[in-house]
């Protein structure tokens, strides 16, 4: 299909392909993004799903954490893991047929979107806590992992495109890549994204993520603290050399973030250094010694 044909309607309409969550997903990342839960309510949603199960006992397991003795114990699994690794099995184990592949229109390979979400996630849960919206932690890691999703729907119809998308910012047509993808197709990663996680019943906080993380003074005042903490960390992430593809570094940082975020610079080089290590620990842990490595 060339591009000049590609509506915004045949874009959104891929939505209808894509798999639900499942529901076991669905309620460990509810329980996750309350701040009353608990590991055993993490428990006992895991161990109705027996695949889920399995991924998080090879997970506790493996190489990774090198323990004198196997662990049977989905409790004692969940407890050992702490609930960031939890939600990262849960969403690798969840949405492997959509972030498990190439972007080829962002002429990235396999393994990217994984890696940059992650390290987005940890920068963003950190970057929180300098907001008024501390009580969303949890969420901004989640958020931050979740931002893109967007991108492995609409990838497909901008492969062939990357130049033109590129170009287009650099000579002033676009403002950025996201403008440039919707003077290509209508649309945008970030509004099909927001789409799909409206398809999954997914919260309002991490739809407002989804929809605004490029454009965060567009979102609900409610949220806007952690909206504009995953828009910084996405942007400290593709500083950080880690980004999706061809797109990385290609956004503008919103300039009214320090009226929501009081962050100093030496504040943020500290995080960077201390999201690097934790970084490099939650990727082996989660892919082993290959998988989510950058690309």
């Amino acid at each position: 299909m060339s591009n000049l044909t590609v509506t915004r309607e045949q874009v959104l309409a891929e939505l209808n392909s894509v798999p639900m969550l499942p529901h076991s997903a669905s309620r460990v990342l509810e329980i996750s993004n309350d701040p009353d839960h608990s590991m055993a309510d993490i428990s006992r949603v895991a161990e109705t799903d027996a695949i889920l199960t399995a991924h998080i006992l090879k997970v506790v397991n493996s190489s990774a954490f090198s323990l004198s003795q196997r662990v049977d114990s989905l409790e004692r699994a969940i407890s050992y893991l702490g609930k960031n690794v939890i939600v990262g099995i849960v969403l690798s184990y969840s949405l492997s047929a959509l972030y498990d592949k190439p972007l080829e229109g962002y002429a990235s390979q396999k393994g990217a979107l994984w890696a940059h979400g992650l390290r987005t996630a940890l920068a963003s849960k950190e970057i929180v806590k300098f907001t008024s919206g501390k009580h969303y932690a949890n969420v901004a890691y989640t958020a931050g992992i979740l931002h893109d999703l967007g991108k492995s729907i609409i990838s497909k119809f901008m492969d062939g495109s990357v130049r033109e998308l590129i170009s287009s910012v650099e000579n002033g047509t676009a403002a950025d890549f996201l403008d440039a993808e919707r003077v290509l197709l209508g649309t945008d990663h970030c509004e099909v994204g927001a789409e799909l996680a409206k398809l999954w019943s997914l919260p309002d906080s991490l739809r407002e993520v989804i929809r605004y993380h490029h454009r965060p003074r567009l979102a609900d005042e409610t949220y806007r603290p952690l909206v504009y903490a995953v828009h910084l960390g996405d942007m400290i992430s593709m500083m950080g050399g880690l980004g999706t593809g061809a797109d990385s570094m290609n956004y503008q940082l919103d300039s009214t973030y320090p009226d929501y975020v009081d962050i100093s610079e030496d504040q943020l080089t500290e995080l960077w250094f201390a999201v690097e290590q934790e970084f490099n620990k939650t990727k082996s842990v989660l892919f082993g010694d290959e998988e989510g490595d950058e690309q």
